[in-house]
């Protein structure tokens, strides 16, 4: 789904290096913070050749690392990946800083994205039913019309609440992955957004972020 981007694009596109591609396996997750490490299989021949891994798969495709903070683990649907390069002794890694997720706009895209696990309370039934009543508009009604989803047997307001809420802060998440590193103002400013679109009254307090309901 679309997102805002925290810095201008003009500034953000010099300092972010672009890839697509699909979750290939776990190298690593903390579950506690959620600290991952994944391997991630593509096509794109852009990959530079030091940063891809030496070994030879079956399907051919080229592997490369990437890190960041609580990143999609999912092969249902291919993700636009964005960062730096950062070498350590394990290799050239993508430092991630943004994902979004690829869409393709047919109603199997649509349905496939919905049912992928990355929307939280929508499992592959309701992702049916989601596209089935509204088509390639899914997503449109899933992001600025939500309470439509209420015409769907089934989606209750308490589940609708809890289907908006994962909306409003898997943006947030796509935009923090890589938070540590990332400038703490557009993470506070991206966090804002998201409270005040769940309905918090949110502001700065200083060094923190007061809420308030």
């Amino acid at each position: 789904m679309d997102k805002q981007h925290p810095l201008d694009e003009t500034e953000q596109d010099k300092k972010l290096m672009k890839y697509r591609g699909y979750f290939d396996r776990a190298i690593y997750f903390n579950p506690v913070n959620k600290y991952c490490v994944l391997s991630i299989r593509t096509d794109d021949p852009a990959i530079p050749a030091e940063c891809r891994s030496s070994y030879t798969y079956r399907d051919h495709l080229i592997r490369f690392t990437v890190t960041g903070y609580d990143l999609p683990r999912t092969d249902a649907i291919e993700i636009l990946w964005e960062g730096e390069w950062q070498s350590s002794k394990y290799g050239t890694q993508l430092q991630i800083l943004q994902w979004e997720e690829i869409v393709p706009q047919t109603t199997e895209g649509i349905t496939g994205y919905l049912a992928s696990g990355l929307l939280k309370g929508i499992g592959e039934r309701t992702a049916e039913a989601i596209v089935t009543r509204f088509g390639l508009s899914a997503l449109d009604v899933l992001e600025h019309s939500p309470e439509r989803l209420l015409e769907i047997r089934g989606i209750t307001k308490e589940r609708l609440e809890d289907i908006s809420v994962t909306v409003e802060s898997n943006e947030g998440e796509q935009m923090v992955a890589a938070f540590p590193s990332f400038p703490q103002r557009v993470y506070w400013q991206q966090m804002l957004r998201v409270l005040e679109r769940a309905g918090y009254a949110a502001g700065e307090d200083g060094d923190a972020i007061t809420v308030t309901w």
